[in-house]
């Protein structure tokens, strides 16, 4: 296994720290230093530089990126393929890769430990006709559950020996328009969950057997789309979303965000569903019952409607479940 850096693991640091480490003199002018991925270390091993909120920086730079808590997925900057040599050195398991992450820029990053290569996917950037490459990297060490909320949400974390602003609280940077949308959340999530997650496949599978007891016509994993089913004449879309990786409000995001990102492509707008391993809470639900989103979540012994609707053929179909 490849060695760790010799720091203290979601401890900040500046670039400087980091690249003192290797004797390298840091300068904010040297901007072969400032570019997401480093120049190979001497020790042969690469450092991974992360903004996540990018309102502040130029829109050249505004790759989609998400950290998950014990997944990243990171978007190259245009111009170099995937078979540049140093791309190719980061995919070998012997390689050293470091993470750092932060918000926003100017803060300090958090180490986030040595992270190991999943799987990649070069693309043509549509805007600039470059190509570009997505990455899934695996952490080695999970977020804690307060790293996870600050990256999530974006609260912007105070630095030692920085005056408090008040508390004021900064979103991601989100996709400028639908279809790049329908790419990070597809590719970021989806992807990550469906070929990575086991229990996003476990799940799968039982509300598959479940469809199939109950006569329900359904496909899974078509354009995107989790499920899709029909009751009567009434068509549903679904998206399954677990807490492996996600807290629960982080899951019901991203289904809400698919949600309404893949109903909105159909000339008859589907009914839409999300499927969690875990209830929602009360806010939460409030969301997703104004946009008239079922929420179903699997309890541990069977699936169960959380907010039954009465004109909806889900309430006669998950009745005996949802009235347990």
């Amino acid at each position: 296994m490849p060695p760790s850096l010799s720091l203290q693991i979601h401890n900040r640091y500046g670039r400087r720290d980091v690249f003192g480490l290797f004797g390298i003199e840091y300068s904010s002018q040297k901007q072969h230093l400032n570019t997401g991925l480093s120049p190979q270390n001497p020790d042969g091993g690469y450092l991974i530089f992360v903004t996540l909120n990018k309102e502040d920086l130029d829109p050249a730079y505004n790759y989609e990126d998400e950290i998950f808590r014990d997944l990243f997925t990171w978007t190259t900057r245009r111009g170099p393929t995937a078979a540049h040599p140093n791309y190719v050195n980061i995919r070998d398991s012997e390689t050293r890769v470091s993470l750092f992450i932060r918000n926003r820029g100017g803060e300090d990053f958090v180490y986030a430990g040595e992270v190991e290569y999943l799987k990649h996917k070069e693309f043509t950037d549509p805007q600039s006709g470059k190509p570009q490459q997505r990455y899934v990297w695996k952490l080695r060490v999970p977020l804690p559950d307060s790293l996870l909320e600050e990256f999530s949400f974006s609260r912007t974390p105070t630095r030692v020996g920085a005056r408090r602003s008040g508390g004021t609280t900064r979103r991601h940077r989100r996709p400028a328009d639908l279809n790049a949308l329908k790419g990070a959340y597809s590719y970021a999530i989806g992807e990550c969950e469906r070929e990575v997650n086991a229990e996003h496949l476990s799940y799968q599978l039982r509300l598959k057997d479940w469809f199939i007891k109950k006569r329900v016509v359904h496909e899974f994993e078509n354009d995107f789309v989790d499920v899709a089913f029909k009751v009567d004449d009434s068509y549903f879309i679904g998206e399954v979303k677990v807490t492996t990786t996600l807290t629960i409000r982080q899951a019901f995001r991203a289904a809400l965000g698919q949600l309404l990102d893949y109903g909105f492509d159909y000339a008859n707008a589907p009914a839409l569903v999300m499927f969690l391993d875990k209830p929602l809470a009360e806010r939460e639900l409030s969301i997703a019952s104004s946009f008239r989103i079922a929420v179903v979540y699997w309890s541990g012994t069977e699936f169960r409607l959380q907010n039954p609707d009465p004109d909806s053929k889900l309430t006669s179909l998950f009745a005996s479940l949802s009235e347990k």
